[in-house]
């Protein structure tokens, strides 16, 4: 194949004829069919592209020059390289895949110069041309090609017009326009049949795209006669394509049978590991109060939770709610376990508070309260008079002085209080007396 640029006829302006030649040219596949799989001989693809002597070419001088970008993948999907994906990356059209295919596998990227030698100079093989090879150790790998040409803008030989920079990364000057570019697509045609093996996965994490059925005519009729997929993958009944997410661990076998245009037919039994790799996620609270109710402390009540991927298999929070935590605060640890062992360590803080603070807070409660105002004072000077007695140290004066203004509370006694507010009130002076270590019924 080769290439001009089109150019306008000066003898007939508007019209275009055939210009100078440009230099993209066509690689050319060579298959070599495996020897012995089994003793690591496998089968090989080889590309190569051989440059366009010149139009009038002179014994003595080198041809035309350019740099050439190579950009190649190798993938194991089995999946059919089309035209259309060789000739365009149209990402707004649904069914347009990219030139590296539906896998994301690896580019491997090289520059080299491409020049013919004169024709009287020994020419050693391969010495003028582009050629690589590549193993294909499954038998069913595509290889795809992507070579761009680039003006060759570096010096050159005045006599034999050799390039003399072979090397873009010491001389990146002498690269030039881009030229165009040259797509080549490689796969075999197979009888049909399947992989030895399909990859494993990974729960959670979509599964590369992987053909089942391999050769033969399509459509395919594709079923899973006997076991079962991993949990979220299925295989397309029509193109063999297995996709999805997997939901679940474990390791899964099944057969798959399947039938081409033809009516010939194969099937095969494959092992499919799925691995959990993800941990759980714990959902702690970031502060529990509570107030204690003993001189012991407080009962711990808190719920953190967990979720995965798969499954939890264990919570464990230490110490564990349902425990008596003291006063102040008590750092908590809680460990979750998924199936696969996967495990998550958190944090949180329960806050335990004791006396003094219970009763700074029961003064603020009294503070907000809807009452007289001489009513309100009066509760909050018996209050601090309390508060002050335990900052010194005199706990049983300050219960005796909560029981009296417990007392005080009664309906009877107090008035100006709404029953249930000072129903309320009452509660939490019992509380506080029982942090003391005193009950509502002892007597002072």
């Amino acid at each position: 194949m080769k290439y001009n640029w089109l150019i306008e006829d000066p003898a007939n302006p508007g019209t275009l004829i055939l210009g100078p030649l440009v230099t993209i040219a066509t690689p050319t596949f060579t298959y070599i069919p495996a020897v012995d799989p089994a003793a690591g001989v496998v089968a090989q693809v080889r590309a190569a592209i051989e440059p366009e002597p010149p139009e009038n070419e002179n014994h003595d001088q080198y041809g035309p020059v350019v740099w050439v970008k190579i950009l190649k993948t190798v993938q194991k999907s089995g999946r059919k390289v089309k035209l259309g994906d060789l000739m365009s990356d149209d990402l707004r059209r649904d069914d347009d895949e990219t030139w590296e295919g539906d896998e994301q596998a690896e580019t491997e990227i090289e520059w080299q110069l491409f020049q013919r030698r004169p024709a009287n100079k020994q020419r050693e093989e391969g010495e003028d041309e582009i050629e690589a090879g590549d193993n294909l150790p499954e038998g069913d790998e595509i290889v795809t090609r992507r070579y761009e040409f680039y003006a060759y803008t570096g010096a050159v030989n005045p006599e034999d017009g050799e390039a003399e920079c072979s090397d873009p990364d010491k001389c990146p000057d002498a690269i030039g326009a881009y030229i165009g570019a040259q797509m080549a697509g490689f796969d075999q045609a197979l009888p049909l049949g399947m992989p030895d093996a399909l990859q494993d996965g990974e729960a959670g994490v979509p599964y590369v795209n992987r053909s089942v059925v391999l050769g033969g005519n399509t459509p395919y009729v594709v079923t899973v006669s006997e076991g079962k997929l991993p949990e979220g993958l299925r295989i397309d009944p029509v193109t063999g394509v297995l996709s999805g997410t997997p939901s679940r661990a474990g390791v899964f076998q099944f057969k798959v049978s399947a039938t081409d245009a033809d009516n010939l037919e194969f099937e095969r039994t494959f092992t499919v590991t799925v691995e959990d790799r993800e941990k759980p996620v714990l959902t702690l609270p970031a502060l529990v109060c509570l107030n204690a109710t003993s001189p012991q402390g407080a009962l711990a009540a808190f719920a953190p939770t967990a979720s995965d991927n798969c499954t939890v298999a264990d919570l464990v929070c230490v110490p564990a709610s349902g425990s008596i935590l003291p006063v102040g605060d008590t750092l908590i640890t809680c460990t979750a376990i998924d199936a696969s062992g996967n495990k998550t360590v958190g944090t949180f803080v329960v806050r335990v508070k004791g006396a003094e603070q219970q009763v700074r807070e029961l003064m603020l409660r009294v503070v907000n309260l809807p009452i007289a105002t001489k009513v309100k004072n009066e509760l909050i000077h018996e209050l601090r008079e309390a508060l002050d007695k335990l900052r010194r140290g005199k706990t049983r004066d300050a219960s005796s002085k909560l029981a009296d203004l417990a007392e005080d509370l009664l309906p009877r006694k107090r008035k100006g209080i709404p029953a249930v507010e000072a129903a309320a009130l009452r509660a939490e002076i019992a509380r506080i007396r029982a942090v003391l270590g005193w009950s509502s019924g002892d007597v002072d």
